[in-house]
């Protein structure tokens, strides 16, 4: 992305970076990823060409922007004193609520995208390197007779493994039922 999220952005910036997003992920919830070109998302936001290329590469760049958005609501705080495998637990149920919130935008979006298609993909290799970022970053303080690099691996794949088993293959889990398998997953 041309833009820095971690920087203070203008007002107008999050204006025409909201834009772009909405519709795309409107867009999403209607037709395949692969369909979607930039001159539709362009017209649909009413901005020219060129202000999309400001902001971002192409339209994978944007759809990176579409799930960073997706998942900056995620929160974890004073997570030092916990183990690895509570620390799973814990961004689990976090990410457990927040696509149980965004739900039916999943399935909409599901609907119109095959699971094996580059949309799909795109998603679940976002919120992997998420995963994979937060719980090695839960992990950083604690000392283990296993290889930092291999237990994060391990429960990140164990994550996304229930995750996408929960919310793409679309096997409806209540929340204490879905943390229940992820401990016996990691027993």
């Amino acid at each position: 992305m041309k833009v820095y999220l971690n920087h203070k952005l203008t007002r107008g910036a999050r204006r025409t970076l909201n834009a772009f997003s909405s519709v795309l992920l409107n867009l999403l919830q209607q037709e395949k990823f692969e369909k979607i070109t930039v001159n539709q998302i362009c017209t649909d936001a009413c901005y020219p060409r060129t202000t999309f290329y400001n902001y971002f590469e192409d339209k994978y760049d944007l759809l990176n922007y579409c799930w960073f958005l997706i998942v900056s609501d995620i929160q974890i705080n004073n997570t030092q004193h916990l183990t690895p495998e509570k620390a799973a637990h814990l961004y689990f149920g976090n990410l457990y609520d927040m696509l149980t919130e965004r739900k039916d935008l999943l399935d909409k979006i599901l609907l119109h995208n095959d699971i094996e298609g580059q949309m799909v993909q795109s998603f679940a290799n976002y919120l992997k390197k998420e995963v994979n970022q937060i719980i090695g970053e839960l992990q950083s303080s604690l000392e283990h007779q296993v290889p930092k690099k291999l237990l994060v691996a391990y429960l990140s794949e164990t994550v996304m493994v229930l995750l996408t088993w929960i919310f793409i293959d679309q096997h409806d889990l209540p929340k204490e039922t879905a943390i229940n398998y992820l401990e016996q997953l990691l027993a």
